[in-house]
């Protein structure tokens, strides 16, 4: 069993953008909306904030209450703003709907991928900003295919592969930019019966549900390659969804929590804020 080194990854990625960026005459800027009081979302902002700084991308925080109507209101002053060229709201924003602040954001700012318009340029396969979560995760796996010589569309062709999560958040992105490299996909969330059923036969298993996620050996093949990308701290600790423990003896990959998908994440981000600087899309 290997472990998907994520922090050397997202560090090469971040030194591509911080590359890229030293030759631009204008600094790529983000503009982050941070509503409400919530510890874990401040400590998100100020790793993003740092991993701007560390790349050369300018960072904007905007603090606000959690009221829709004044997230909006702040979501639109930076879409007018020509000088911020990548928008994110820091998710979750504790009881409220995000979505119609989602769908305020400028889509050729959505760096975070969320806004329905650029949401659904991914379900149809047109060049759009994708959410960075699932990014990562096709980061990570185009990782292992080039570690078997190959490239990302050869290797994903096919295969076998598990969504364990269904939001739209990071499993229906996730699942479209599969389905776009042609991965044979399933999802699976809470009312599935018997998940057991779908990891047996599974080439690769995703899961980001921030629970425990029960799988023994005899639940995985041989070789399945296992995406951890659930956080939560249980004990002081910071924990994923499978344990590796668990399934150690059949995986031939298997992410870390901490250090696999969240630092890959928070390159990812940064690679689409520069990507909106530019206007590649």
């Amino acid at each position: 069993m290997q472990i998907l080194p994520g922090n050397k990854i997202a560090d090469q990625i971040l030194e591509g953008i911080k590359s890229h960026v030293s030759m631009l005459a204008q600094k790529p800027k983000l503009g982050i909306v941070l509503a409400g009081e919530n510890p874990t979302s401040e400590v998100y902002v100020k790793l993003k904030q740092e991993k701007a700084k560390q790349c050369g991308i300018e960072s904007l925080l905007i603090r606000t209450s959690t009221n829709i109507a004044e997230i909006i209101d702040s979501i639109n002053r930076l879409n007018q703003d020509s000088s911020v060229h990548g928008i994110i709201l820091q998710l979750p924003v504790v009881g409220v709907d995000a979505s119609s602040a989602l769908a305020a954001i400028d889509p050729r700012k959505d760096v975070d991928g969320l806004n329905p318009l650029n949401l659904g340029r991914i379900f149809n396969n047109i060049n759009a900003l994708a959410s960075a979560t699932p990014l990562a995760v096709l980061k990570a796996l185009e990782y292992i295919s080039i570690y078997y010589d190959s490239n990302l569309n050869d290797y994903l062709k096919g295969k076998n592969t598990v969504i364990i999560n269904r939001s739209i958040l990071f499993g229906k992105p996730l699942a479209a930019l599969l389905l776009n490299l042609n991965a044979t996909v399933t999802i699976a969330h809470s009312h599935t019966k018997a998940i057991s059923n779908l990891t047996k036969n599974a080439d690769i298993i995703i899961s980001a549900t921030g629970s425990d996620i029960n799988l023994s050996d005899s639940d995985v093949k041989e070789g399945v390659i296992i995406i951890d990308a659930g956080y939560r701290i249980v004990n002081n600790k910071a924990k994923g969804d499978i344990s590796h423990q668990n399934i150690q003896n059949k995986c031939s990959w298997i992410t870390a929590v901490p250090g696999g998908i969240g630092p890959l994440g928070v390159a990812m981000l940064l690679e689409n804020t520069l990507k909106a600087s530019q206007s590649t899309l």
